[in-house]
């Protein structure tokens, strides 16, 4: 015996058919959009660091707000000292993260001389960085962190905000302890560092 469905079961196929055609281009929009490389993404150097309160972390007895100035015997030069967004050219993956290397005080027994002194180390913040979201529209950008970051954060540094600040540069809001000499003692300090993009 054969069965005939009428007309209804057409209409639903071409119904079904048209559904999955009009979604189709927004579907592989959103995936264009979620893949491609945000603006914004590459390399930045370092342009200035400043601390909101002045303090005297390389011992000459000078209170100062540079912390370019302050922080002796680190390289800030490119491509040593930088900032980076993925993904980058040479990344494999559209994983959106932000490394971003922060001088790490120390402060040793120098046993020649008997005296504590400063030694800076690259570190990321955070220890491990973050990742991060971008809108291309109101240039927003939006970190991502993880439950464990308050202790991270607390040992390596914070990097509060990223913002877009000109043509081709950010600028950080970090918050990070720093050993200051004036008062020799441990401060925890709000710093603004400027990048400028140079890949």
């Amino acid at each position: 015996m054969k069965r005939t469905y009428g007309p209804y079961l057409s209409l639903l196929s071409l119904a079904l058919a048209l559904g999955t055609l009009l979604c189709l281009p927004s579907c592989s929009a959103d995936d264009e959009a979620e893949n491609r490389i945000p603006s914004i993404a590459g390399y930045y150097r370092f342009v200035s660091i400043t601390s909101s309160a002045a303090v005297d972390l390389n011992q000459d007895g000078v209170l100062s707000t540079n912390l370019l100035a302050e922080i002796e015997g680190y390289d800030f030069t490119y491509p040593e000292a930088n900032l980076e967004l993925r993904p980058t050219r040479h990344n494999t993956t559209n994983h959106k993260r932000i490394d971003i290397f922060f001088p790490h005080p120390n402060l040793v027994l120098d046993i020649t001389t008997g005296q504590e002194v400063m030694l800076y180390t690259k570190n990321a913040l955070n220890g491990t960085g973050y990742t991060y979201s971008y809108d291309e529209k109101t240039s927003a950008i939006d970190i991502i962190r993880t439950a464990n970051h308050p202790e991270t954060e607390q040992e390596w540094g914070r990097l509060n905000r990223l913002t877009v600040s000109g043509t081709n540069q950010l600028e950080a809001s970090i918050s990070k302890r720093y050993y200051d000499f004036h008062t020799q003692s441990w401060l925890p300090l709000n710093i603004t560092a400027v990048y400028e993009k140079v890949e």
